[in-house]
């Protein structure tokens, strides 16, 4: 996959190995001004003279907004179902590095200002690229701006926000509507899903079509609420779970350094989810902030770096932390013992009873000591049946199932087959059966199977287990519905779209810049319009090819912004002598 071979090595030794650098080389100055960075955030300094478009606060709040999206919500999920709960450590290094680089990128996005073709004043990476190290680095300029056409598209927030919509509210409510043409094309969901990215597409309209100053506007309002209250809503999850939270940071820790959770012990990749969720999370080094921060109001190039520097701690060390331990603490994360089947007698005392999920090599190839039920899309020829207590199949689309048992189904007085559920978190500690069928609906296939249907369809199947391997926000849906219920479910659903809507603002002006840097200040227009409609095909398409696409085109985009801050990190060094002597 593109993103894949995009997010390689190489890629990481310059984001992570690019702060580390900065952080050595500035003698961790950055960290040494946090007060004097809020004073300026504050607006102690403010100058309505100064060269600009918006202050200070609105710059750090449009970008925070940016960032503090679906990204902390589904993107923390997904570093943790694919790179382990090690991965929050990673996540952190990044984040801690990435202060650093926040600081270097958009002091340089003051310091090198340019004039877009109407003459307005400009920042952003590609303008540094410009003026910091001449027309002969062109070529890099060029591509931070088409690699941010494609990135900083609002179809992954649009992808997420419709799924939230139809799992925590269309779907519950029975309101899915169906057309034959787009299940026949795009999916059963995508009729309802097209309508919902509609609606998305037309609230976001009304606020981009307003240009910077209403994105700003709307986002100093909404992120302030957005941090507080879903900090407040996670605080009581962590509250509620007190006693986990202990093991739960053992169990980051280790994981960070062995790897045992996640694809057979590889460290690599939880560093490289990590440090890649990271990314799209704080987007440090990324070079989309800079393009915001290079709006401010000032004349002093350092005081814009101290003021975004804040962005990753508002954005990974705080709050994606606090959606990773959600995960953690209430068990969400690990998908295994989802779901139990046991099969009942003509008295309900239990036959056969086991775990339902697709085996470790160690458990399949040590049936003795691990005597479970297994299950999977298609039948596991290699198990031996004999030693197993029995293989259960089901097939989630027409709900039927096949059991395979280890002894003749004759022998047996078989009642009734119920699938229960008995997972590691609070809402399901006891067994709550979800679907049961009577043994007279299963016909006896030669000596060991039985075939039947069960009386629940078998989707619920694949939206409890399979969906939350795949699509994070289900995960962290999951989290909250675990400790609060339907009324986790909600408060999720209002704090993922403002954030989803805060993120889907913010994009707009960041591919209009780099259109404009491409082709001239009149084809920003063109572009809002591009914007909004890709909003219908985020909504439509599969988690994974949108993630594909973002991911992809965000490490492009840090290649120009990276290796123009470090070439230039000196002049940052030099520029912050002068500024700390005259105000430190």
């Amino acid at each position: 996959m593109f993103s894949e071979v995009a997010w390689g090595t190489p890629l990481l030794l310059l984001l992570l190995g690019g702060g580390l650098f900065f952080t050595v080389y500035s003698r961790f100055l950055p960290f040494k001004y946090l007060k004097h960075a809020i004073d300026v955030l504050r607006g102690k300094y403010d100058k309505d003279d100064d060269p600009g478009d918006i202050n200070h606060y609105q710059a750090l709040a449009s970008a925070v907004a940016a960032t503090v999206g679906m990204g902390n919500i589904s993107g923390v999920a997904v570093a943790i179902t694919t790179g382990g709960p090690g991965a929050l450590v990673w996540m952190w290094l990044s984040a801690v590095l990435g202060i650093s680089t926040k600081f270097f990128t958009c002091s340089l996005a003051i310091m090198y200002r340019g004039k877009d073709s109407a003459g307005h004043l400009e920042g952003g990476p590609m303008y540094v690229v410009r003026e910091g190290l001449g027309p002969k680095w062109k070529a890099l300029a060029v591509l931070f701006c088409v690699a941010g056409l494609f990135g900083c598209l609002p179809v992954f927030q649009a992808n997420q926000l419709t799924q939230v919509i139809r799992d925590l509210l269309l779907i519950p409510n029975g309101w899915m509507l169906q057309n034959s043409w787009f299940e026949a094309n795009l999916g059963p969901t995508a009729y309802s899903d097209f309508l919902t990215g509609t609606v998305i597409m037309l609230i976001v309209a009304t606020v981009t079509f307003g240009g910077l100053h209403r994105i700003a506007n709307v986002a100093g309002k909404l992120v302030p609420f957005m941090v507080l209250t879903y900090i407040l809503i996670v605080l009581y999850i962590l509250i509620t779970n007190i006693s986990e939270i202990p093991a739960s940071f053992a169990l980051i820790f280790s994981d960070a350094f062995t790897g045992k959770a996640v694809l057979g012990g590889l460290v690599g990749e939880v560093i490289r989810q990590g440090a890649r969720r990271a990314a799209f999370s704080n987007e440090a080094g990324i070079g989309t902030a800079p393009m915001m921060h290079g709006a401010a109001k000032t004349k002093e190039p350092i005081r814009e770096g101290l003021v975004a520097m804040l962005g990753p701690a508002i954005d990974t060390l705080l709050v994606c932390t606090m959606t990773a331990l959600a995960i953690i603490v209430t068990g969400v994360w690990d998908q295994k013992h989802k779901l139990n089947i046991e099969v009942l007698d003509t008295q309900g005392n239990p036959v056969i009873t086991g775990k339902i999920y697709t085996p470790t090599d160690e458990e399949e190839n040590n049936a003795d000591a691990y005597p479970i039920i297994y299950t999977s899309t298609t039948l596991l020829d290699n198990i031996d049946y004999e030693q197993a207590l029995g293989v259960f199949h089901l097939d989630s689309l027409n709900s039927t199932v096949q059991l395979q048992l280890p002894v003749a189904a004759s022998e047996v007085s078989l009642g009734t087959i119920r699938l229960v559920v008995n997972t590691p978190f609070k809402s399901y500690k006891k067994h709550q059966c979800i679907a049961t069928a009577s043994m007279g609906a299963f016909q006896l296939e030669g000596d060991h199977t039985l075939k039947g249907a069960l009386s629940t369809p078998g989707g619920f199947y694949q939206s409890f287990v399979e969906s939350k391997v795949k699509n994070g926000v289900t995960l962290t849906a999951t989290a909250f519905q675990a400790e609060m219920s339907t009324t986790g479910i909600l408060l999720l659903g209002i704090c993922a779209a403002v954030f989803a809507f805060s993120t889907l603002f913010s994009f707009s002006y960041y591919g209009a810049k780099c259109s404009s840097f491409l082709f001239g200040s009149e084809s920003v227009k063109i572009h809002r319009y591009f914007y909004v409609l890709t909003i219908l095909w985020g909504a439509v398409v599969s988690i994974d090819s949108v993630i594909n696409l973002i991911d992809g085109m965000y490490a492009l985009m840090a290649i120009p912004t990276m290796v123009s801050a470090l070439l230039l990190s000196p002049k940052v060094l030099q520029e912050a002598r002068k500024y700390f002597e005259k105000y430190g």
